[in-house]
């Protein structure tokens, strides 16, 4: 499944919980209020308390890799940022490797 039918499930679904990714060495963790994005860490350089990065990150990687999502009360789900629809974080992620890839064949 790719990380994009993920984020999808959990937006439609309005999730409030905790959703928990690896792969390739990589462990991020997302967190969700009624499907919106309230959180995410990634153990990647350069992700690391950037939610939009680790999205951007999974989404460039978006090979093998397990994924558990865990639902709670959104008093039990950490917020680092304000509220973001899924969808569009997960859109400009795809936007911006969109635009990496026709930069780097240039």
């Amino acid at each position: 499944m790719h990380p994009t039918e993920v984020f999808d499930i959990v937006a439609h679904g309005r999730k409030t919980g905790l959703l928990f990714v690896t792969g390739g060495g990589i462990e991020r963790i997302f967190g969700f209020q009624d499907g919106d994005l309230v959180f995410g860490f990634s153990t990647a350089l350069g992700e690391a308390e950037d939610a939009r990065e680790a999205v951007l990150g999974l989404v460039r990687v978006a090979g093998a890799g397990t994924f558990i999502f865990l639902a709670g009360p959104a008093s039990a789900i950490p917020h680092a940022v304000y509220r973001q629809n899924v969808q569009e974080v997960v859109l400009d992620a795809l936007r911006r490797l969109d635009e990496g890839a026709v930069a780097a064949n240039g």
